[in-house]
């Protein structure tokens, strides 16, 4: 990154539900097992509990290494891969989770002052604020006290239109001078395509640009890049420059009995 002027902000995931033994679970977790987890009914059965000083501490050293030892320009925090961070009905997880926020960006400033250099920390969420808060995540309380920087919003749907996205994110981050973006789902909910053209991806841009989001943040790019997708990074960072270009709105069509609820 820094040899092709690239900031590089590796990305955490905060969650897991993966089993001892598993590829994808942690060392903490392998070694002490459903000590320090949820152990609830389902998915959670396997997911860390935030409640613990143990899990806070672990997640916090693996911050510190990417940001100290590497010198990461940021980190992500991933909250998308799970709906749980502590037990339900027995702890208060907004207000733990809002004071490990406030220990990463602790972390992150203090590794600045060290490396001589501001360490930006993004996380990535719900797009709607109701599932966060659900899971204990006050993202409004991060950005209002300094713990976050950038927010990402990240769609659970199919990408089945281009109409205005939620506004409490991009109001929340630009009130706090920080910046909010957009993570589209990969698919779009109709027949005639599966994945969005550049035309589609131009809509986007300027619905999300006329929103104040700061802009999308693509997951799943594939490597190596071909023309469809430099043509992808060369427009959608500019949306101002394709507001004159052809674009194409899309609904996802109705289901269900007119006048009734429906998916």
């Amino acid at each position: 990154g820094r040899e092709l002027g690239v900031r590089v902000f590796p990305s955490l995931k905060v969650q897991d539900g993966a089993q001892p033994g598993g590829d994808r679970c942690g060392l903490l977790k392998w070694e002490q097992g459903k000590e320090v987890c949820l152990g609830v009914e389902g998915r959670n059965e396997w997911a860390y509990d935030f409640a613990l000083e143990t899990v806070r501490q672990n997640k916090l050293a693996l911050i510190r290494e990417i940001l100290s030892d590497y010198q990461a320009d940021g980190i992500e925090l991933d909250f998308m891969f799970g709906d749980a961070y502590c037990k339900p009905d027995e702890t208060d997880a907004a207000s733990i989770l809002s004071e490990y926020m406030a220990q990463v960006r602790s972390t992150a400033r203090e590794i600045g002052v060290q490396q001589d250099r501001e360490i930006p920390v993004m996380v990535r969420v719900c797009l709607e604020r109701e599932d966060n808060l659900a899971m204990g995540l006050d993202v409004e309380a991060w950005l209002a006290d300094g713990s976050v920087d950038f927010v990402v919003g990240q769609d659970k749907r199919v990408l089945g239109d281009t109409q205005p996205m939620p506004q409490w994110l991009p109001e929340a981050a630009n009130a706090a001078g920080g910046a909010a973006y957009y993570r589209p789902p990969r698919r779009v909910y109709d027949e005639r395509t599966g994945l969005p053209s550049i035309e589609m991806t131009r809509a986007l841009s300027q619905a999300l640009d006329q929103g104040g989001y700061a802009g999308l943040y693509h997951g799943y790019m594939s490597w190596p890049l071909d023309d469809k997708e430099y043509r992808f990074l060369r427009e959608a960072a500019f949306p101002e420059v394709t507001r004159r270009k052809p674009k194409r709105y899309y609904l996802q069509p109705r289901e269900g009995v007119e006048g009734e609820p429906t998916t």
